[in-house]
């Protein structure tokens, strides 16, 4: 089954909104919150990517040694944890815990990378009508 979502509009940099390939999804950590959140889809980035103030109200394990990441935007510092991560399709809601990377400087986007994420589904980008096709990946015997 191959669930379909729409571009999401969120902030560019000098405050005008642009679509971008972006799904909605639910985060839940050790607390008993979930928080549903707009998070870009970036076959760029290794790991899925959140901000200190999310991980820390999800109470997300933040335990782990300090690091640096590098990224588009530069070095910043890190933690690594994992989280889990549901994502509501047609019909099929998918939930699975994966890596992140909890970025302890600034505000950066909500990321869903390749790691964790990726590797659980078949993607399609179809950038001429701004949509985002996900299969659940099944390896196939042929």
């Amino acid at each position: 089954m191959v669930a379909t979502f729409k571009y999401k509009e969120l902030p560019g940099k000098k405050g005008s909104n642009h679509k971008c390939p972006a799904i909605e999804v639910i985060f839940q950590g050790k607390s008993k919150f979930a928080q549903k959140i707009v998070a870009l889809i970036d076959s760029g980035a290794d790991l899925s990517v959140i901000p200190l103030d999310l991980a820390k109200f999800l109470n997300v394990d933040l335990s782990m040694n300090e690091s640096i990441s590098h990224g588009i935007g530069g070095k910043v510092k890190s933690k690594r944890s994992k989280i889990k991560v549901s994502v509501n399709g047609d019909r099929r809601k998918y939930t699975f815990e994966i890596p992140i990377e909890v970025i302890l400087e600034g505000n950066p986007p909500v990321i869903l990378g390749r790691q964790g994420f990726f590797d659980k589904f078949e993607i399609t980008l179809i950038e001429a009508e701004q949509k985002i096709k996900l299969k659940k990946y099944s390896k196939r015997k042929y």
